[in-house]
């Protein structure tokens, strides 16, 4: 059987990436914070932690655990700013974007 852990690891870190990719974009076009790509950041980023530390790849401790609790609670207080400020999820898309 193969091991696709690192696969799967490597997968939620380029997500993670591409969030922020897609926050800086969207900033530098229109000088505005797109807060749900930071949420999304936050979300990839606490999977490829909890993936890494269930594969062994990262020692589970207090720490590692503690980090991903916290990513995934700025994620969902961020998410929640985000929809409550703009109405409508990832704004790097939209047309009216110059």
């Amino acid at each position: 059987m193969i091991d696709t852990a690192l696969l799967w690891i490597a997968f939620t870190v380029c997500l993670s990436g591409f969030g922020a990719c897609a926050f800086f974009i969207y900033y530098r076009k229109t000088g505005n914070a797109d807060v749900l790509a930071v949420a999304w950041v936050y979300v990839y980023l606490a999977g490829s932690i909890e993936i890494s530390m269930a594969n062994g790849y990262l020692p589970e401790n207090e720490f590692f655990n503690v980090l991903v609790a916290g990513c995934l609670g700025v994620a969902v207080v961020v998410g929640t700013v985000g929809v409550r400020r703009s109405g409508t999820g990832f704004q790097l898309w939209n047309d009216d974007v110059g």
